[in-house]
């Protein structure tokens, strides 16, 4: 439930690690004999979707906890006055159609509860994701939203979130590339043993290769080594690109290149081709995005070194014009309950 809404997080086996000013976060089944007394040493805790007898238990008398049946949500009130609330509307703790669960006996929010002990604060949120199905009309846009409650609770109490939302607003994302293996070919069998296909099985002979950096050295067991050498990387693809095309970009090689995707050739680039700048010239392909699988891609790169150092040179990377991540956190749909789009 954290990973969507991209925060930061560490599983704790212990939770007498948490020190002052930490963030704890607790799920139903949670174990903390100590937990009222870290609070007051500072500790900040996101309770979410307690029963009765786990409330009870950390903080027994304090809470007014109860279950309550087929329960509507109420308005709160002064949810703005208070600063670990900020950002948080009734909008965010409404929904239309009846549950069972947990909750405050109290008029008001019901759902939501603050309190502080000590030096710690500590927020109670019984409105939780898995009580609200997503294939129900009119509770998925209410799950939807309470991940947006959850992630703004969470950073009021001091959580770091990474969404990489800001990195993506200017660029498309891209994906790079890990596990590299390469291979001399003193002898010039690549091409004849298909070294570029995808059906193709590195042997142990395949060994790991750093990208972007020099193959032929003392470490690589190739030092003064000039000829040809593979590079083969095998990559899953998250979401396919819906544009017809894509850019996969190798950057410069030292010194000739050939490059293949999925076994269909790309390009080359040769004195021939680039007779001013082959060793200095930044490859980069448009690939029509219907070449690309979303498990198991086979990028292939044949680099020929003639003279000194060769090599992939830069970090290759394919672009992906589809982001993963939406500017609004509510993405409506055609068949959504309109009631749920009204301003509070």
């Amino acid at each position: 439930m954290l990973k969507t809404p991209k925060i930061k997080y560490r599983k704790l086996q212990d939770p007498t690690e948490c020190t002052g000013n930490d963030l704890l976060i607790l799920a139903p089944g949670f174990q903390f004999d100590s937990l009222q007394s870290a609070v007051k040493n500072g500790l900040h805790v996101l309770a979410l979707g307690l029963d009765k007898e786990e409330i009870d238990t950390a903080f027994p008398g304090k809470t007014k906890a109860g279950i309550w049946q087929n329960t509507y949500s109420y308005p709160a009130e002064g949810l703005g006055k208070n600063p670990l609330l900020i950002g948080i509307s009734n909008a965010d703790l409404f929904w239309r159609k009846p549950i069972s669960a947990t909750f405050f006996n109290e008029s008001n929010a019901p759902a939501l509860k603050y309190m502080e002990s000590g030096a710690g604060k500590v927020v109670f949120v019984q409105a939780v994701p898995w009580l609200f199905d997503a294939d129900e009309f009119q509770l998925r846009t209410t799950l939807r939203r309470n991940y947006g409650l959850i992630s703004r609770l969470a950073h009021n109490l001091g959580a770091e979130s990474r969404s990489g939302l800001l990195e993506r607003l200017s660029h498309p994302p891209k994906l790079f590339f890990a596990g590299w293996r390469g291979k001399a070919d003193p002898d010039r069998q690549g091409m004849q043993r298909n070294f570029f296909s995808p059906s193709f099985r590195p042997g142990a002979d395949w060994k790991p290769i750093q990208v972007p950096g020099a193959f032929d050295t003392a470490s690589n067991g190739l030092a003064g080594y000039d000829g040809d050498f593979w590079y083969r990387t095998t990559f899953n693809v998250p979401k396919i690109p819906s544009a017809k095309e894509t850019t996969l970009f190798i950057g410069r090689v030292d010194d000739f290149s050939k490059v293949w995707l999925n076994g269909k050739f790309l390009g080359e680039v040769t004195d021939k081709t680039n007779p001013d700048d082959y060793w200095l010239f930044s490859r980069s392909y448009k690939i029509p995005s219907s070449l690309l699988r979303k498990q198991n891609n086979t990028l292939v790169v044949l680099c020929t070194d003639l003279r000194g150092s060769g090599g992939i040179f830069q970090t290759p990377w394919l672009q992906l014009k589809d982001s993963d991540l939406n500017l609004y956190s509510d993405t409506p749909r055609p068949d959504d309950d309109p009631y749920r789009y009204y301003h509070w």
